[in-house]
C-alpha cells in the first residue's frame, strides 16, 4: 500500500527526512542564505529544490513496463552504465570506463559476433546501502529479456547472447552481431536491477514480480542521486539525496515534486515563486510568458536547447497527383531558397529557435565540422527564379510559375500545424503555387506516405534510417517504413550502413559529416528550423547545463546542481 503524503507540500514532507540531522525546516527560495553569526554550532537548513511536473510516472524504473510520466523523475532516481552530456558525448556512469577496441575490452570476431568487457566502478551501492555488483546486471539482463516480463525497448539486451559476471565488478558480454551502441550505452541500456530485493520474486512468481509495489512506491531502490522518500500518487513526491551515490552525495538535500497537470498552472507556480524548476514539459508559448515576465524581474531564466529539427519531406515516389518536378535537384534547391526559414522559426518557436541547415545544431560537439561541410540555401527569391527557369519553368502573366503547357507549378505541403499555411504563403510570394493541406485523419499508413508534394516531419541527429532505402514504405512492410518520401540514393545507403556499423566515436563522426554533406548537396530533405524544448529555473538554481536531441531531461546532471 502506498503511503499518503502529508497535506503541506513545501515543508512538512521534508521535515521528517531531516529532523534527525537538521535543527529546523522552513520554506525557502533559491538564493536564501542562513546566517550563522554568533551561532557557530547551529546546523544549516536543508536545501530543497521544488519542481513542478505535469506528469506523474506510473512507475519509476528507467526501463519500466509503462514509460508514461515524467522523465525528470526517472533521471533523479535511476543510474545507468553510461550517461550523455548536453553535447551528445557519452561518459561512463556506473562503469569505470567505456568498452574500447584499443584496450581489448571490445573484441570484434571474424564471424560478425562481438565481446565486450565492462568493469564497474569500485564500491558501488544501491540506495539502501547494499552492494551493487555485476551480478545485478546479469539479473537485469535475465529480467529484461524474459518474454513474460513486458519491459520496454530491450533491443540492447536482446542482441546479447550471453552475459556473465566474472567477478563482482566485471561483466563479460557476448553479442550476436556487430552493434555500435555496445560501446556507448544509453542510460536505458542494461541498467542494473537489485537482485537482493527482486531476485527471489523473479524466480518464484513472474506475475508477482510484474505487479510488485517496488516499481511504483517508496519501496523503489536504485542507484540514482535521489531516493523516493514519500509519494502521494498524482499529487506530490519527495526525494532524498542518496548518500551512497556513485559521485558522492548530491549538493541539494531534497527534491519536492508537485504534480500540476495543467501547464498554465505550472507557469503560475513558477511566477509566484512556489516552484523553482520546470523541465521539458514546459510548452513554448508558456516559456515565452515566463521569459517576458522574468526579463524585468530577473527572477529566473528560461533554458532552451536547439533540439530535433523540423524538416520538409519531398515525395520521390510516383503517387496519385505526384508533382514529379520534385525529383529535379534544381527544383528542390529553388523551393528551399524560396523559404524565409528564419521567419518561420520566429513564428513557430516564439523566437527561441533559428533556421536549420542540418540535422545537427550548434549545440552539438560535431557542429563545427558539419557546418564547414554542408551546402546551405539561404532565403534568396532571385536564386529561386534562376533555378526554376533552368528547370524549364516560366512565369505566366499572373506572375506564377508554370510549365510550357501553362500548367501551374503546384506544390502541396501537408502538416497538422500552421506551418503549411506559412510555407505555402512564402512560396506563393515568389510565384510557386503552394497548397497547404491538413492531413486527413486516416488509419491507413499508405495514405500517410502518399503525399503528392511535400510533408512536414521531424528529425534527429544520427537517425539516418529516415532517408535509407532499407526503410522505404512498401506493401511488404505495410507502408510503415520511416523513409516516408521514398528518397533513394545508393551512395547515401552505403554511408548510412557504414555509420550503423561504425564501432568508434571518431569513425561515426567522420561518417556523419559525410552523410550531412550528401543530404545537403542533394537536398534529400529540407531542414526548416530547430525544435525547442524549453525549461525554466528561478534565480539561484545553478548547474543546469543543457539538453541534446537524444535526452529527455535537463536533469541528467542533477547531482551537480546547487541552490545559492
Amino acid at each position: 500500500m502506498l503511503k499518503t503524503a502529508r497535506p503541506s507540500f513545501r515543508c512538512a514532507s521534508v521535515l521528517g527526512l531531516f529532523c534527525l540531522v537538521f535543527a529546523a525546516c522552513a520554506p525557502r527560495t533559491p538564493g536564501e542564505s542562513v546566517s550563522t553569526s554568533g551561532a557557530a554550532s547551529q546546523p544549516m537548513r536543508p536545501t530543497v529544490l521544488r519542481i513542478a511536473s505535469t506528469l506523474d510516472p506510473p512507475e519509476f524504473h528507467s526501463k519500466g513496463r509503462n514509460l508514461g510520466g515524467s522523465n525528470t523523475i526517472r533521471a533523479l532516481v535511476n543510474a545507468g552504465l553510461a550517461n550523455q552530456d548536453e553535447k551528445g558525448v557519452t561518459h561512463p556512469y556506473l562503469l569505470e570506463q567505456l568498452p574500447s577496441r584499443d584496450d581489448g575490452t571490445w573484441i570484434v570476431n571474424a564471424d560478425g559476433t562481438m565481446k565486450t568487457i565492462m568493469r564497474l566502478r569500485p564500491n558501488l551501492k544501491w540506495q539502501d546501502g547494499q552492494p551493487l555488483t555485476a551480478a545485478d546486471l546479469v539479473f537485469g539482463h535475465a529480467a529484461y529479456t524474459d518474454p513474460e516480463i513486458p519491459f520496454q525497448d530491450n533491443l540492447y539486451e536482446r542482441l546479447m547472447s550471453q552475459v556473465v559476471a566474472s567477478d563482482d565488478r566485471t561483466l563479460e558480454i557476448s553479442w550476436r552481431q556487430i552493434f555500435s551502441r555496445a560501446g556507448s550505452p544509453t542510460h536505458e541500456d542494461l541498467p542494473p536491477l537489485p537482485r537482493h530485493l527482486l531476485g527471489d520474486l523473479f524466480q518464484q512468481d513472474k506475475t508477482a514480480f510484474v505487479n510488485s509495489s517496488y516499481w511504483t512506491s517508496e519501496e523503489f531502490v536504485h542507484a540514482g542521486p535521489y531516493r523516493i522518500a514519500q509519494r502521494n500518487l498524482g499529487v506530490a513526491l519527495t526525494l532524498q539525496a542518496n548518500p551512497h551515490f556513485v559521485y558522492g552525495r548530491p549538493q541539494i538535500d531534497a527534491v519536492e515534486i508537485k504534480v500540476v497537470p495543467d501547464v498554465n498552472a505550472v507557469v503560475a507556480h513558477l511566477l509566484s515563486g512556489e516552484v523553482d524548476f520546470v523541465d521539458v514539459e514546459l510548452g513554448i508559448k508558456q516559456a515565452k510568458v515566463v521569459k517576458d515576465h522574468w526579463e524585468t524581474s530577473n527572477a529566473g531564466q528560461v533554458h532552451t536547447a536547439l533540439n530535433k529539427i523540423r524538416r520538409l519531406q519531398f515525395q520521390y515516389r510516383d503517387v496519385p497527383n505526384h508533382q514529379a518536378a520534385l525529383t529535379d535537384l534544381r527544383v528542390r534547391k529553388a523551393l528551399m531558397h524560396a523559404l524565409d526559414r528564419e521567419a518561420l522559426a520566429l513564428s513557430e518557436t516564439e523566437g527561441f529557435s533559428t533556421a536549420a541547415d542540418s540535422f545537427f545544431s550548434s549545440d552539438s560537439s560535431l557542429w563545427p565540422r558539419v557546418e564547414q561541410a554542408i551546402a546551405k540555401y539561404p532565403y534568396d527569391p532571385r536564386q529561386t527564379e534562376v533555378l526554376l527557369r533552368e528547370a524549364g519553368w516560366i512565369r505566366g502573366v499572373d506572375g506564377m510559375f508554370q510549365n510550357p503547357s501553362g500548367q501551374l507549378f503546384d506544390v502541396e505541403v501537408r502538416g497538422s500545424t500552421q506551418e503549411p499555411i506559412i510555407i505555402a504563403d512564402q512560396w506563393k510570394q515568389v510565384g510557386i503555387n503552394g497548397k497547404p493541406q491538413a492531413p486527413v485523419q486516416s488509419s491507413d499508413p499508405q495514405y500517410k506516405v502518399s503525399f503528392p508534394g511535400t510533408s512536414l516531419s521531424g528529425g534527429t541527429p544520427g537517425n539516418y534510417d529516415v532517408l535509407s532505402s532499407v526503410t522505404l514504405p512498401t506493401a511488404a512492410n505495410r507502408f510503415l517504413g520511416q523513409n516516408e518520401g521514398s528518397y533513394f540514393n545508393p551512395q547515401y545507403d552505403a554511408l548510412a550502413e557504414r555509420f550503423k556499423r561504425a564501432l568508434t566515436v571518431a569513425e561515426q563522426n567522420d561518417l556523419a559529416v559525410q552523410i550531412e554533406r550528401l543530404i545537403s548537396v542533394d537536398v534529400a530533405t529540407g531542414p526548416l528550423f530547430y525544435q525547442v524544448r524549453p525549461a525554466a529555473a528561478r534565480t539561484g538554481v545553478k548547474g543546469i547545463r543543457g539538453l541534446n536531441a537524444d535526452m529527455a531531461t535537463y536533469a541528467f546532471n542533477i547531482w551537480e546542481w546547487r541552490i545559492e
